[in-house]
């Protein structure tokens, strides 16, 4: 894993979010605190076991370093549980699969690229910082390049798709570890063909992507490098979009507030709503929330840090009561004839799940699992869940 070498102001897992808004990059170049969340924590942990099996599935080593075991890499692993163990899994059986078929195939052997560290700095117009990523798998067999990303995220994403006219458009950090591999191994191999596979195992999903070398050529000339470029511009452009839940700005962001602050102002006659300004408003509302609460947090934030907003003052929403000796609070009640514990209480399902595994859980318990739907709320048309039959008594 090399995490840390990454660059706070650009690097290819924010290209996402900094290619569609460039104000975004200098957020994070400023961002205080760039600490990993527990879910990135997890992930990073299901990666490096993963890499592990690999290596030794496919007798890989790091020059004259020998391959730590398994068994020791897993003691070293602080969040370690069953489900890490079957993503892990998952993900190295695709990846040597598809090595031992290549093997077959072509009767030589792969140039392997396993959590390898690529120099991307070659994109950074008159180099005014670095720019390092890390390619979790890739190999280069015949004429083919491609390129594996394992996430361990709850939300899909893809590796690419295609414009109706054709055009390809890829997910920019597998596009930028194309680039770099290309960069740098690219003159010693005849590459005339690209795939692109995301592993995400825990939402039991793999997306590829195929394109020649000449669409990758184009996408990475045309998308991209200048996309990159544009990062780097004295008057960088704020674009509100769905991905800034991810940026460090959400909370400050002006552009957004103003966006969000136009369609809270806009003023309407007194009279109902039609379906169309209902239409143009619903798939606003999720973000016009999520934005008040991202400026809540960062007012909170700032209060901590002693700033003052005049007329305001930060309280604690409410107060809880707990025991300082709960061994001692049983001790008292026992002896003044009063019930000290409670009747033992079966776990969550989450917690379950958490210590068998989804599959184990669904074999042992799966009959014993009833699915309650939740309250009712409205998702875009394409939303995966099924839709709810409207009632018999229709609107009139």
């Amino acid at each position: 894993m090399a995490t840390d070498i990454h660059s706070k102001r650009v690097s290819p897992s924010k290209l996402e979010l900094e290619l569609i808004c460039p104000m975004s990059s200098e957020f994070f170049a400023v961002q205080e605190n760039d600490e990993p969340g527990a879910e990135a924590l997890y992930g990073s942990q299901v990666h490096l076991l993963g890499e592990t099996i690999i290596r030794n599935a496919l007798n890989l080593s790091e020059f004259d370093e020998k391959t730590k075991s398994v068994d020791e890499v897993i003691k070293e692993l602080n969040l370690y549980d069953d489900e890490m163990q079957r993503l892990a899994n998952l993900y190295a059986q695709a990846v040597i699969k598809d090595i031992e078929y290549e093997k077959k195939r072509t009767g030589v052997e792969p140039l392997i690229l396993i959590e390898t560290t690529l120099d991307l700095s070659y994109l950074i117009p008159n180099k005014e910082c670095e720019m390092i990523g890390t390619l979790d798998f890739g190999y280069i067999s015949n004429d083919t390049l491609v390129i594996e990303d394992l996430k361990t995220g709850r939300i899909i994403k893809k590796a690419g798709t295609r414009h109706d006219d054709g055009t390809p458009e890829l997910l920019p950090q597998l596009g930028a570890y194309c680039s770099g591999v290309l960069y740098h191994y690219g003159s010693l191999y005849t590459i005339k063909n690209i795939r692109f596979v995301i592993h995400q195992e825990r939402m039991n999903s793999i997306s590829e992507m195929e394109l020649t070398i000449d669409e990758f050529k184009n996408w990475e000339s045309s998308v991209l490098k200048p996309g990159i470029e544009r990062l780097f511009d004295k008057d960088l452009e704020a674009v509100p979009n769905k991905m800034c839940k991810w940026c460090p700005g959400k909370g400050s962001c002006l552009k957004r507030a103003e966006e969000n602050l136009s369609i809270i102002d806009k003023k309407t006659e007194p009279s109902l709503m039609s379906d169309k300004q209902i239409e143009e408003l619903l798939p606003k509302l999720d973000d016009i929330s999520k934005f008040v609460d991202d400026v809540k947090e960062q007012a909170i934030k700032r209060l901590h840090n002693g700033h003052k907003f005049k007329g305001f003052k930060l309280v604690y929403g409410s107060t809880k009561r707990t025991f300082t000796d709960s061994e001692k609070v049983a001790e008292i009640l026992l002896a003044n004839g009063y019930q000290a514990y409670s009747k033992p209480k079966v776990l969550g399902i989450t917690e379950v799940q958490r210590q068998l595994g989804k599959q184990r859980m669904s074999e042992l318990l799966g009959s014993l699992i009833t699915i309650s739907n939740g309250t009712e709320t409205i998702a875009p048309i394409d939303d995966p869940r099924e839709e709810i039959k409207p009632n018999e008594n229709k609107e009139k």
